[in-house]
């Protein structure tokens, strides 16, 4: 059975509208909820789109919650997010 306190490496990747600050209100919304981040890999897919690739550190928890935020506060695209295997 998962313990959801457990700190694990998760993978989020989003597709977002292209905007100032964008990455930014990301990362500002993420801490709120004490979600860590490691790693951040922009792509920029065309005009209009970009793909960031999170890796951050977490309960799965203030994860869930945070992307719930996320996605109406930031222009979403898509979004997914792996997580580690628990050991």
């Amino acid at each position: 059975m998962l313990n959801n306190n457990v700190m694990l490496p998760t993978t989020v990747k989003l597709q977002v509208r292209t905007e100032p600050f964008v990455l930014a209100r990301v990362a500002v919304l993420l801490r709120k909820y004490d979600v860590f981040v490691q790693q951040v890999v922009r792509n920029t897919l065309d005009d209009n789109r970009e793909e960031i690739t999170l890796t951050v550190i977490n309960n799965r928890d203030n994860l869930a919650v945070a992307l719930r935020k996320l996605e109406r506060l930031v222009p979403v695209v898509t979004l997914q997010w792996e997580a580690a295997a628990q050991k």
